[in-house]
């Protein structure tokens, strides 16, 4: 059963995700801008990329963990700082190797914002407030490329952009400190979790865990990858300017918080599972609209791949305690949220090193196959699911891998 929450603390967890999701998309909209500075190839986002990735990798998979001897409120304000003093700091550092140290630290600050807000609201929210809690996230990942996009054409250093965006994230953790009381748990069903839960070790051999880990990363993967590379898409295959590739780029962000806005009161109405499948159907035909080498056109399936990847991320969250016994369910969510991370950082890469031989045309073709492969992992994840009723299965080393 759902306990009550705080109305303060709702609206809080909404903006929080506003502010995990603004430094996670500016980097696409500043990294032009940054390459050039610092006399980057291409494929230089990934250090930043993979740095952020392992920080938030290793924290969100030690979360639970460090929750046992940490109040969440604590947490999540000293975590929110640290990703305002990472960002202050790449618009002071002289030297690019910096902006790893920094990216990591970041990393780590936003891992455990996501994991504690996300394991706080798994219990709380329903299917619904799960979707528009994501949504804000996308708010902020709309609002991001907005700013740095409004800094750059006004003449501004990319560095002013950080400098905004780090000082909302600093008004984030001030509030989490002045209300750190109202975030704890005063059942200890936390704990109780904990103890009952299972080793990691477990979680990993059972089949559905592996394939919906695997959906994450490439899921994830798709949507970081459009976000982070579609301006350079759009300028260079298409010559838009700096101002409207800017404005497409975070319209897809928009997109994105407008589709769990607006389509998260479906997913009970629907049913979850079949509501991920036509999404990711939808996902699949914007891919192909975007590989078409006409700018009106690539620009509608970029929009559109925003909608159709709305839903995917929270819905498969809430899908986890139907999919897999309940001591399996708290690892799972961990690692796939760390293997979300993980995509992220990795195929955006890779369309940073096939932009840099191929051109910027190699990207769209990435990104329709990779939403291909979503397709496939989760119909097989679906498909194994369905041999349990939806329902959570009743071993704990039921469909084990080999």
């Amino acid at each position: 059963m759902r306990r009550a929450t705080p109305w303060a603390i709702t609206v809080i967890a909404y903006v929080a995700f506003v502010s995990l999701g603004a430094p996670d998309a500016i980097l696409g909209v500043a990294f032009p801008d940054i390459r050039l500075e610092f006399g980057l190839p291409s494929a230089g986002i990934g250090y930043i990329l993979f740095s952020s990735a392992i920080g938030y990798f290793l924290s969100s998979t030690f979360a639970g963990t460090i929750l046992r001897y940490v109040p969440l409120g604590w947490l999540l304000s000293i975590s929110t700082a640290l990703v305002a003093v990472g960002l202050f700091g790449y618009s002071a550092v002289p030297f690019f190797p910096w902006f790893s140290v920094l990216a990591f630290g970041i990393g780590v600050g936003s891992g455990a914002i996501d994991t504690g807000l996300n394991a706080y609201a798994s219990e709380r929210f329903s299917a619904t407030s799960m979707n528009w809690l994501h949504g804000f996230f996308g708010i902020g990942a709309m609002l991001g490329p907005l700013v740095m996009t409004g800094v750059l054409t006004s003449g501004a250093d990319w560095q002013l952009g950080y400098v905004l965006v780090g000082a909302f994230i600093l008004v984030m953790a001030l509030l989490f400190l002045v209300t750190r009381r109202l975030w704890d748990d005063p059942s200890g069903a936390a704990a109780e979790r904990h103890e009952a839960s299972v080793s990691l070790g477990t979680a990993l051999r059972h089949r559905s865990a592996a394939l919906q880990i695997a959906v994450f990363f490439v899921y994830t993967g798709v949507e970081i990858m459009t976000g982070q590379w579609a301006f350079t898409v759009l300028r260079e295959r298409f010559e838009a300017s700096q101002g409207m590739a800017g404005l497409w780029v975070g319209l897809y962000w928009g997109a994105l918080a407008a589709g769990r806005l607006l389509f998260g009161p479906l997913v009970d109405r629907v049913g979850a599972a079949r509501m991920v499948r036509l999404s990711l159907l939808v996902t699949v035909a914007a891919a192909v609209l975007f590989l078409v080498p006409v700018y009106p056109v690539a620009v509608a399936g970029l929009l559109i791949l925003g909608l159709g990847l709305a839903v995917v991320f929270p819905t498969l969250i809430t899908l986890t305690s139907r999919r897999l016994p309940g001591p399996l369910v708290t690892h799972t969510v961990g690692v796939s949220i760390g293997a979300a991370v993980a995509g992220g950082a990795a195929l955006p890469t890779v369309a940073g090193v096939l932009e840099g031989a191929l051109g910027a045309t190699s990207i769209p073709w990435l990104i329709a196959i990779s939403a291909v492969i979503v397709v496939v992992l989760n119909e097989l994840l679906d498909r194994i699911s369905a041999g349990t009723g939806g329902q959570r299965s009743p071993s704990l080393v039921a469909e084990p891998l080999p």
